[in-house]
């Protein structure tokens, strides 16, 4: 993989995680959770934008990612994102981590090493 590949990869990893990390801020932040109230709360909410405009990024990103990597490969290297939306979760959110899961991150890195290595 070219040095802008791999850029592109992990800017949208970052970009992904932070969006998921900012929705779930901006799920559990809202007070009000009665009816429209809560969307007016949501609405107002500076992470529910962070998570919006890292979105628009990360799908900028991605396009950018897929002009230079068959689609195969980039949605196989797509899936590392769900190891650090796993580890940012336990991190903020103290989220567990089963044993499951811990195989299954184990199961996806290696699947990306393989695949980064084709």
């Amino acid at each position: 993989m070219s040095p802008l590949v791999i850029l592109l990869w992990v800017s949208n990893i970052c970009f992904d995680t932070l969006g998921q990390v900012a929705f779930k801020f901006a799920a559990i932040a809202p007070n009000n959770r009665n009816g429209w109230y809560y969307w007016l709360d949501l609405a107002k909410n500076k992470w529910i934008w962070i998570g919006v405009t890292s979105y628009v990024a990360e799908f900028l990103l991605w396009l950018a990612f897929l002009t230079l990597v068959p689609l195969s490969q980039g949605v196989l290297l797509a899936s590392f994102n769900i190891i650090t939306i796993m580890l940012v979760g336990r991190i903020l959110f103290k989220e567990l981590l089963t044993s499951y899961r811990l195989i299954g991150m184990l199961l996806i890195t290696a699947g990306v090493i393989f695949v980064g290595m084709s």
